[in-house]
Order: C-alpha cells, then structure tokens, then sequence
C-alpha cells in the first residue's frame, strides 16, 4: 500500500504542462505612409503565444504577447507610434489576427477550439488583411501617438488618423496590413518613452480619467522583449 502511495504521488506531482495544448502566432503589422507622395512603409513583427490551462480554474487559456509599437521616423517631425493597444479604450492587440483570419480558417477545424485555430491561422504564411481603422473596425487598430519629449510620457499626444496630415505636415496614413509569418520579434533599437518613476509623474497619471487614451504604459511600446 505504501508503494501504491508513492506511485500515486510521483504520478500527481508530473509536471501538467506535458499533457497541455500550444499554439504560435507570428504577425507583421505594417503601416504606409504618404509623406508628401513619398511611401513609406514601416513594420514590426508582433508574436502572441496562448496555452491551454493545465487547471483552467479561472480561464481555459492563458496567452503571452511580444512585440513592439511601430515606430515611424519622419524627417523634423516627432516619431509616430503604432501601439500594441486598440485605438479605442482597450486592450492588447495580441488577438487581431483571430478577428482578421477566422473566416479563413478551415470547416474542418473545430470553432470551439481556440488552440486549434490559432495553429490553422499559424500557417497561413503569406496570408494578409489590410485593416480599415473607422468605426467599425476601429477598435481593432492600432492607437496613434507621438510624444513632444520621449523622456517625459506626460507630453503624449494621441493622434486621429485622420488629424495626421495636419499635425505631420501633409503625411497621411495610406495602408494599415496584418500579414501571417514566420519570423522573431526584434528589437528595432528605436528608442521608446522612459516610463522612470517621478513624483510629477505619477501627479500627472492620477490627474488623468480612467478612459483617457493618452493613459498608457511601457507595455504599449514594448512588451515581453
């Protein structure tokens, strides 16, 4: 008996990740620019990982984001930012190419099963959407900002697509795309606001409303690199 319980132990105590399910998405988000009848187009590769729940108490998956805003360089203007945040009040857009490509998605697979569609959006190497950011799409796109000191994210302006030839001397936004890939999340090297703790700062997010779109956090530059 003593035996059995032993067993009965080791075999509880088997790490339960080996019986759970994975899937990896890998997307590039791009943005072209009309500057002036010059296109220019700037992208970055974002990753969202998302796992089944060895004991889905609280949720059935759990999902990992890595990525960062694209940032687009215009001669003697601010560096614009595409975040990783909705362009409406918000979350990740780690889930955009579910919303994009699950039409796309096989009858065969399974709708209920989350894992099993993000692997078949997965393989849709090559595969692309171009994302129309007006109501109602707009809550799938990517929130436009730009900072007048990228060492003082009080100075953060957030910025209407619409607005940018006015605010960026005639560039306007042509294309927004999500295309399916498979390539790593890099570091562009582009510096990123220094979200450092200071007591003006922190007067500053408390003056702020909870649904302010300038009410950001590093994450909406980088996340997970």
């Amino acid at each position: 008996m003593k035996n059995w319980s032993i067993f009965l132990l080791a075999v509880l105590a088997m790490p339960l990740s080996s019986c759970t399910q994975s899937a990896d998405l890998r997307f590039r988000i791009s943005v072209t620019i009309d500057d002036k009848g010059e296109s220019r187009t700037f992208s970055r590769v974002w990753r969202f990982q998302l796992n089944e729940a060895p004991v889905p108490l609280a949720a059935p998956y759990s999902g990992q984001f890595t990525g960062e805003a694209v940032a687009m360089e215009l001669a003697g203007r601010p560096t614009l930012y595409a975040l990783t945040v909705s362009s409406a009040r918000g979350g990740s857009l780690a889930t955009l190419p579910e919303i994009l490509f699950n039409p796309l998605v096989s009858g065969s697979v399974r709708r209920n099963d989350r894992i099993a569609m993000v692997r078949a959006i997965s393989n849709m190497r090559g595969e692309s959407r171009d994302l129309r950011c007006e109501p109602p799409e707009a809550t799938i796109c990517p929130r436009f900002v730009y900072l007048e000191d990228k060492n003082d994210p009080s100075t953060i302006h957030v910025v209407n697509p619409d607005d940018l030839p006015d605010i960026y001397k005639g560039a306007k936004i042509k294309r927004i795309s999500v295309t399916i890939v498979n390539e790593k999340p890099e570091d562009s090297g582009v510096l990123v606001p220094a979200f450092q703790y200071s007591a003006r700062l922190s007067r500053w997010y408390r003056s702020l409303e909870s649904n302010d779109l300038r009410n950001l956090r590093p994450e909406a530059f980088r996340e997970g690199m």
